[in-house]
């Protein structure tokens, strides 16, 4: 019994409303469960905070008023915690579960995602490395932004073979996101987007600038023009994005 109650519940960073800044859905309003843990350390991470579970989860209202309540949380304390925001919040296009990396707790996103409350899409951002635990968490979400990890940037190992079959498991639930600075080897990027045409090749692409803690896009005009038309050259559906809410100032 002990066992169950533990995969039962989780770990989360954060609650909060704000706009969509990345991807597909930028512009749209979305609530986001941030859940904490992540098995990587990218060099360019913008959220270091939910890079360990913590004792702690911080809730913000759409006011922007914080709380803090206890971790681990089960499916139905989530769902208690977010659901006067989503009745107060009015006008929201989705939940977006971001981390960390979520798909360290699959068994506790899928059994949270199924509640019929969330509004939709349901959108998964993950590292895309975690191939055996997207299986649980598939059916109960909408769209999967799964990054390809350049290790020329990230700093990590590469994860060739496993961002393929990942792609290729999403299926049609995917859209990939690509992230570049000036010391993203172009060969990487080349490699990233052959492998998208062979896995899921209607899958739109996202070229994102990477934003210093300091608030800089840290990609010359030059090299994000030849990145492009490297990419271009094997993805149809490809396009550059910043990090938009950064430059609006909100989470």
């Amino acid at each position: 019994m002990l066992q169950l109650d533990l995969v039962a519940k989780g770990y989360l960073s954060e609650i909060f409303v704000s706009f969509q800044g990345e991807g597909l859905y930028v512009g749209r309003r979305h609530l986001f469960l941030r859940l904490a843990g992540c098995h990587l350390r990218c060099a360019y991470c913008d959220t270091p905070g939910s890079l360990e579970r913590g004792t702690t989860c911080v809730v913000h209202d759409h006011t922007g008023v914080s709380r803090q309540v206890d971790n681990p949380l089960s499916p139905t304390e989530a769902m208690a915690h977010a659901l006067p925001i989503l009745e107060a919040a009015g006008g929201l296009d989705g939940v977006a579960v971001t981390g960390g990396e979520p798909l360290l707790q699959a068994d506790f996103l899928a059994e949270l995602l199924a509640d019929a409350r969330w509004p939709r899409p349901r959108l998964l951002e993950t590292s895309g490395t975690l191939l055996d635990k997207l299986t649980a968490v598939l059916p109960v979400v909408d769209v999967v932004s799964m990054d390809i990890k350049l290790p020329s940037n990230t700093g990590e190992a590469a994860y060739w073979e496993t961002h393929e079959r990942f792609l290729a498991a999403a299926g049609d639930k995917a859209y990939v996101k690509i992230l570049l600075d000036n010391d993203t080897a172009e060969d990487e990027l080349v490699r990233a987007a052959k492998l998208v045409r062979r896995a899921a090749r209607s899958a739109p692409v996202f070229l994102q600038p990477i934003t210093t803690s300091s608030g800089r896009i840290d990609l010359q005009p030059a090299n994000l023009q030849r990145f492009f038309l490297a990419a271009r050259r094997h993805v149809e559906d490809i396009r550059v994005l910043p990090q938009t809410h950064k430059f609006m100032g909100v989470q």
